[in-house]
């Protein structure tokens, strides 16, 4: 929730600690938005 609405980067992470200090856990994450660049590259397929 603390990356809403804010300037986005390429990845996001976080780490918190485990029960019982037993090490850290850690969650990383990319959301990428694929625009095509060369409309006239894709094929139509008709089914």
């Amino acid at each position: 929730m603390e990356t809403v609405n804010t300037q986005g980067i390429p990845y996001y992470s976080k780490i918190k600690p485990m029960p019982f200090n037993k090490g850290m856990a850690g969650e990383a994450q990319s959301n990428p938005l694929h625009i095509c660049t060369r409309p006239r590259a894709q094929i139509l397929l008709e089914l």
